[in-house]
């Protein structure tokens, strides 16, 4: 491999320190190797507008490949929130997946601290139902008033008094107009005469740091993932308070993306892995940004930990989402059980003498011009019917449905056939629709069925409501 592809696969395949290009040619003599590759770095290379405790700007290698990285993850993070939205419509699997996902998050911060904690006592704090606790396992219960805190703010811009608050909920402690430390972080790394590393803030810089932070964190022109990557990173490397700094990194995290308009999902997404079960990780890519100011390293290694948080996340709500689909479908048979007594309730009894028709009066003909007024007399029943579109004719036919199919699709580019299909045979004012009616006519899977049935009402087809724990749809008077 020569020095110009070596310089694409130690920048794109895999993001390597100098040591790491030694550690992998199996050779201290890489200089050469070393300068093509910062070269090939070179016009990628960014400017965030923080610094490190030495005053020099923390930069970034924005590659295509990187990018496309941290595009993709936004745009998982994007469906993932949608799906956790729409599960929102059952409170009972909400509530389910909501309680596992903290679990999972707990179960981590239990490995951050050190902690042996019972998966079932988990589940308790998960649920807010705990009554006695170890002192060591408090925080557990504090940090799950973290998370609940933070999907009660929502989706407002990270700030110094907001994350000061969730210290003083994970501390225990009461609130104090000083909580940054006051005690300098010994490490002997700090002490060395030559390529001297600074692990953490020193008191006096503290606060124009963390000021800095808070800036570019509001600042929208930034990407999600690079505000993401930032906030752990360099939360962590100022280390603000006495305790708590590394876990109230992973919190910030957290307020970034509710502030991303991910707030649905921003306190149930387990960055609290990074500090789990990547602790070592993170702490060696970390120290390889303290050493250069290059936060590339950090982000090249959370990316796939952000990969592999999001695919257990969307497992839990896939299992919770097919058990909704299954509620939801009991949901619709037992409507349809109700709708059918109701009208074998509703049918009154004919006697012979009113159904009795001489056999010479048993054929109308359709052509008669009073052939309407004559049914309706004959067979006592209003033919007083309404549509959601008034200027089609009354009692569509299938010709008729099959016109207005069309005219629909025609009308209007975002229905599918299918939703055309049905809404033209199911418009009628007044009356109720379900998801079963539609997998039905169209012979399709139920959830093809809930989704075209949703995405009818979401277009002013139909009014979507709720009957106890029952989903129907009417239609909606259109012009």
């Amino acid at each position: 491999m020569d020095n110009d592809k070596m310089a694409s696969h130690f920048t794109d395949e895999i993001y390597a320190s100098k040591s790491e290009v030694q550690r992998e040619l199996n050779t201290t003599l890489v200089d050469g190797v070393w300068e093509k590759i910062i070269n090939y770095r070179a016009p990628y290379t960014h400017e965030l507008s923080l610094r490190m405790v030495t005053r020099d700007p923390i930069k970034i290698v924005l590659t295509p490949r990187l990018v496309d990285d941290m595009n993709r993850i936004t745009l998982r993070l994007t469906s993932l929130a949608r799906r956790t939205s729409r599960l929102g419509r059952s409170i009972e699997a909400y509530s389910r997946f909501r309680r596992m996902a903290k679990v999972d998050i707990l179960e981590q911060v239990s490995l951050a601290y050190g902690l042996k904690t019972d998966v079932n006592l988990l589940y308790l704090i998960a649920e807010n139902n705990i009554s006695t606790l170890k002192s060591e396992d408090l925080i557990l219960l504090r940090y799950n008033s973290v998370i609940d805190e933070i999907q009660k703010q929502g989706a407002l811009l990270p700030s110094a008094s907001f994350f000061a608050n969730l210290f003083f909920i994970l501390d225990g402690s009461q609130p104090s107009s000083t909580y940054y430390r006051k005690e300098e972080i010994a490490d002997s790394r700090e002490q060395a005469q030559v390529n001297r590393i600074y692990i953490h803030a020193p008191t006096a810089r503290i606060e124009d740091m963390m000021e800095g932070l808070f800036a570019l964190l509001s600042d929208n022109s930034q990407p999600v993932m690079i505000k993401l990557a930032t906030a752990i990173f360099y939360s962590s490397y100022i280390a603000p308070f006495s305790y708590h700094s590394e876990i109230m990194a992973i919190i910030l995290g957290k307020m970034v993306l509710a502030s991303e308009e991910f707030d649905d999902i921003a306190s149930l997404i387990n960055l609290e892995k990074v500090l789990g079960g990547y602790k070592a990780k993170f702490e060696e890519a970390s120290l390889q940004t303290k050493k250069t100011g290059d936060l590339t390293y950090v982000i090249s290694l959370l990316n796939p930990i952000f990969d592999e948080i999001i695919a257990s996340l969307s497992a839990l709500i896939l299992k919770d989402e097919r058990q909704m689909v299954a509620e939801e479908s009991y949901a619709v048979d037992e409507l349809s059980i109700e709708v059918h007594n109701q009208a074998r309730e509703d049918v009154k009894p004919i006697s012979q003498e009113e159904t009795f028709i001489p056999p010479s009066e048993r054929f109308l003909d359709r052509n008669d011009t009073n052939f309407t007024e004559r049914l309706t007399e004959r067979s006592g029943i209003e033919n007083d019917v309404r549509l959601a579109l008034e200027h089609l004719p009354v009692g569509l036919d299938e010709s008729d449905a099959q016109k207005l199919e069309q005219h629909l699709l025609e009308l209007d580019p975002n229905l599918k056939r299918g939703e055309a299909s049905f809404y033209a045979r199911h418009c009628t004012i007044g009356k109720f629709y379900t998801i079963a009616q539609y997998k039905r006519l169209l012979k399709c899977a139920y959830e093809t069925a809930r989704t075209a049935m949703d995405h009818l009402a979401m277009n002013g087809y139909y009014r979507k409501e709720q009957l106890k724990n029952k989903f129907i749809y009417t239609p909606i008077p259109r012009r």
